[in-house]
């Protein structure tokens, strides 16, 4: 009988530990307020490609998990998105004998992560056998930093921290610090994952990055640094009103007698901004309610730059935006679903960088474009690589939104 009892505690106690594990490749509410993001969505590879097209299939999603088929030889899969600074976390496994390595900060213009010249960025090494020791070894930084000590685990699910902050990189397997050196060749890049050789069976989990360095545009208490542009102030149109109250900044259209459009302009930064990181929350206070932020966006004029768009509406389904959808880059790419709802806020995280745009809607990426148009001087009518204005949208004498925690981080010029 008191068998029995024990075998039951142990059964409860085991059910309850698995209710207690955190969801598969998702973030809680205080990672989506603290600014991190999902690299690996758990049912896609949306947001990577493989460095050469031939390894494209190579690259597969099984109940949750991202890894290659063992018979792949050496290759990488990498972020379409490049990053500078930041904390990458994920969950890794690898089978006896295995090798594989995690890059970051590498593989930009163009170049591969491994080539004829050696490597670009930083590989944190998975492999708990290399004969060399410890500057080969898992945690450790390959053939640049060696990891202080190797916490083994093959066959098991370990966790790998990557800090990257300035020149000061840190390591940590299962949350121990193994690595922690001062390191200035490689500033930007995008993060790979490597299978090294046939038989080597790696997986990966719940891989998320928050980037660091962001500074506040907003002040939460005026619009210092920033600029109302509206694109009629006539008395014969309705004028947006914006307005800072409760550390946030807000945006309607008040109505006037005898006057029924307008509205239409922006509130734009005083200061341009090419290739960088935002971040901030939105709320639409109304019911499909249309705005964006634009950026690159040319000043004192309204609405000429990429637009971010703003709209919580959909056909049917949510993968079915209308007009492009929350996320998505206006006349350019529809988000690949509309994540967020009216009425509540939400936090978009926009990084563009070159050609490229990426957005995450409270870390979920729902926008993943390279523009390929020809350059032109106007952003809506080409691709445009020069610095612009920030700016938030006034649409229609609907306009009702609330835009607060407004952050930006430059990339460094030789990122792209």
């Amino acid at each position: 009988m008191i068998r029995v009892f024990v075998a039951s505690i142990c059964f409860w106690a085991s059910a309850s530990l698995v209710l207690a594990e955190a969801p598969l490749n998702q973030l809680t509410p205080e990672e989506v307020a603290e600014g991190w993001i999902l690299l690996f969505d758990g049912e896609t590879k949306f947001g990577w490609k493989a460095e050469f097209p031939t390894f494209e299939k190579s690259w597969i999603v099984e109940n949750g998990i991202l890894t290659c088929k063992t018979d792949a030889a050496f290759n990488h899969l990498r972020t379409n998105a490049v990053f500078s600074d930041f904390i990458l976390k994920l969950d890794f496994r690898v089978n006896a004998k295995g090798n594989s390595g995690i890059f970051f900060r590498g593989g930009s213009k163009g170049v591969s992560f491994v080539g004829i010249k050696g490597i670009t960025g930083y590989e944190a090494q998975v492999d708990d056998n290399d004969p060399r020791g410890l500057l080969y070894q898992t945690g450790g930084l390959y053939d640049v930093a060696p990891a202080t000590k190797l916490i083994k685990g093959e066959d098991q699910w370990r966790s790998y921290e990557i800090i990257a902050d300035g020149n000061h990189i840190v390591t940590k397997i299962n949350g121990e610090v193994v690595c922690d050196t001062q390191q200035t060749k490689f500033h930007c890049g995008h993060i790979g994952l490597q299978q090294h050789n046939p038989g080597s069976k790696i997986e990966f989990k719940n891989i998320k990055l928050k980037p660091l360095g962001l500074k506040s545009i907003f002040n939460g208490k005026d619009l210092t640094g920033w600029k109302v542009v509206s694109r009629d102030p006539s008395a014969e149109k309705l004028q947006a009103a914006w307005v800072v109250k409760d550390g946030q900044i807000h945006v309607d259209v008040p109505a006037k007698e005898g006057v029924k459009s307008g509205g239409q302009g922006q509130l734009e930064t005083e200061a341009s901004y090419k290739d960088f990181i935002m971040q901030s929350d939105i709320r639409v206070n109304g019911k499909h309610f249309n705005s964006g932020i634009f950026f690159r966006s040319l000043p004192n004029t309204t609405w000429v730059g990429y637009e971010s768009q703003i709209r919580n509406q959909w056909m049917e389904q949510r993968d079915r935006p209308i007009d492009y959808g929350t996320g998505g880059v206006y006349n350019l790419k529809p988000a690949r679903k509309v994540t967020t709802d009216d009425n509540v806020y939400f936090k978009k995280t926009l990084l563009v960088a070159g050609n490229y745009i990426g957005v995450w809607l409270n870390g979920y990426q729902v926008t993943d474009y390279k523009d390929k148009r020809k350059p032109n001087p106007n952003p809506r009518e080409g691709f445009y690589d020069g610095p612009g204005k920030i700016a938030l949208q006034s649409h229609d004498p609907t306009t009702n939104l609330d835009f607060k925690n407004i952050q930006i981080v430059e990339f460094p010029a030789d990122c792209n």
